[in-house]
């Protein structure tokens, strides 16, 4: 499909879901692996009654495998599908646990499939995904002492951060006998392969009959040797020399955010832009920029060298006053937005709180005005969605990742993806929001920041990951305890 012919069907109104086909090549191994902590018990016969009719009724799509169609094309299969789902009793561990099972303190370059959270979380397979014998969903609720633990794990190729808040809020409103909102569920952009559901043939037989684009990856170390892992993660050379990484959470409570705020909105530096008001999603965006730079050497003297890239729900964006993917979407809707580094006086020497404190000011402007011209450019979004669709091919990421030129998405400081602020905040068993929520996509970019709301609502939580030198140099350079002392880098 030409780029013209996709923008064309774009502007269309809505009578079929979209699905940003970006996501098919690129998404295949990842997977999202999300931790909701509630104060309260949720029982678990209710919540398997629930998510019984969550995949029957609401999103039949969770049960499905990817298969290949004659062109080589991936498509959904839901004629030999299902789900994982478990309930556990930990009564010695607590919803604070939480924390720290979303950290990693070394480890090889791709988690191992039972790595990841494994306490909380149910664990899905990044090669049985690609080769269709694996599931692509599954559900885990833990009991601690104090509370339940909802952990959902699901294809990154099916869901993002807001698809998997709309799941969550339609699964606890199931859970409590309540009606659900109709959603538009993903799809390929290839057809369905319908005849599979009402062939007599084995799955076996089916599978055995698609051609495949190339060998199938067998292994995580064929999976690890994907071009896809070198945008956020350790290049090729490091990852057979070896190099380990460590797993962080990071808690910025809201006093810290509160005062970076104000400190932002008085620089000179939003004055320069207009910036009347400051999201929580920029100033933490200014901090996450500045401590990844730090953690790989820059000592900021000269102002911020990379760029900084963020996740786009595409829902939010309107063309010509109407919204390429509505809001009830249920998929992959993200876009992403590169912003610059902005330009900042050097100093003469090792950058002090009040110059950090102009620093961060400048990336957090940065940020709010470039999504503020993301919204307002229709061709921007236009070419967004054009380019989303052109991503399928294995080949224009092949040119994108061998350019020796300027790349964001290898040369990015970081990748965030908020989290909070959506459904999944929202989420209610019956007796009141999450206490505590953990987000990440596995495998692990380390560049791949997940934000969520802090324990309690307090602030937010980061996710992200650095090499085992990258941990060092940030712990030395000092920098986040001095931009924001009451911040707790687990």
């Amino acid at each position: 499909m030409a780029a013209s012919d996709t923008i064309h069907q774009l502007e269309k109104p809505f009578e079929a879901p979209v699905y940003l086909a970006g996501s098919d090549l690129l998404t295949r191994h990842f997977w999202v692996a999300c931790a909701a902590g509630f104060a309260y018990q949720i029982d678990p016969a209710r919540l398997k009654v629930a998510a019984q009719l969550l995949v029957d009724r609401v999103y039949p799509i969770l049960t499905s495998r990817l298969r290949q169609d004659q062109n080589g094309s991936f498509a959904f299969d839901t004629s030999n599908g299902g789900f994982q789902l478990s309930t556990v009793s930990q009564p010695q561990a607590e919803l604070r646990d939480v924390l720290t099972a979303f950290t990693m303190p070394s480890a090889p370059e791709i988690v191992p499939v039972t790595s990841w959270a494994e306490a909380f979380v149910e664990q899905l397979d990044p090669v049985g995904m690609v080769l269709g014998n694996s599931s692509l969903f599954g559900i885990r609720l833990t009991s601690v002492r104090d509370g339940s633990i909802l952990g959902i794990s699901a294809s990154h190729t099916i869901i993002d951060a807001e698809s998997m808040g709309q799941l969550m809020l339609d699964l606890s409103q199931l859970y409590q006998d309540q009606p659900v909102a109709s959603r538009l569920l993903p799809r390929l952009k290839m057809q369905q392969l319908s005849l599979q559901a009402a062939s007599k043939l084995s799955d076996e037989e089916i599978v055995a009959s698609l051609p495949r684009l190339g060998p199938a990856p067998t292994s995580l170390e064929e999976v690890a040797a994907s071009k896809v892992f070198d945008m956020m993660s350790n290049t090729a050379a490091e990852r057979k020399a070896g190099v380990l990484h460590s797993h962080h959470v990071l808690h910025l409570p809201e006093a810290a955010l509160d005062r970076l705020r104000q400190s932002a909105l008085a620089s000179s530096f939003a004055k320069e832009a207009g910036v009347l008001r400051l999201s929580v999603h920029d100033i933490v965006a200014g901090t996450i920029w500045l401590v990844r730079e730090a953690a790989e050497g820059n000592d900021l003297s000269s102002g911020l060298k990379k760029c900084f890239l963020y996740a786009v729900d595409m829902r939010r964006c309107e063309v010509d006053g109407k919204r390429p993917i509505p809001a009830e979407y249920l998929g992959n809707a993200v876009g992403a937005n590169v912003v610059m580094p902005p330009v900042s006086t050097p100093t003469s020497s090792t950058p002090q709180l009040d110059d950090l404190t102009s620093l961060l000011a400048a990336a957090a402007c940065a940020v709010n005005s470039g999504t503020k011209t993301l919204r307002a450019d229709p061709a921007f979004i236009r070419n967004s969605m054009a380019l989303t669709e052109s991503a399928m091919s294995e080949e224009f990421w092949d040119s994108v990742l061998s350019d020796p030129g300027f790349s964001p998405f290898r040369d990015c400081a970081a990748f965030l993806s908020s989290w909070r602020g959506g459904t999944m905040d929202k989420t209610d068993f019956g007796h009141g929001t999450p206490w505590v929520i953990v987000g990440k996509l596995v495998p692990i970019g380390q560049a791949s920041t997940a934000m969520t709301i802090g324990p309690g609502g307090d602030g937010v939580l980061c996710t992200f990951g650095l090499k085992n030198d990258q941990a060092q140099c940030l712990e030395a350079s000092k920098v986040l305890q001095m931009i924001a002392p009451e911040a707790i880098l687990l």
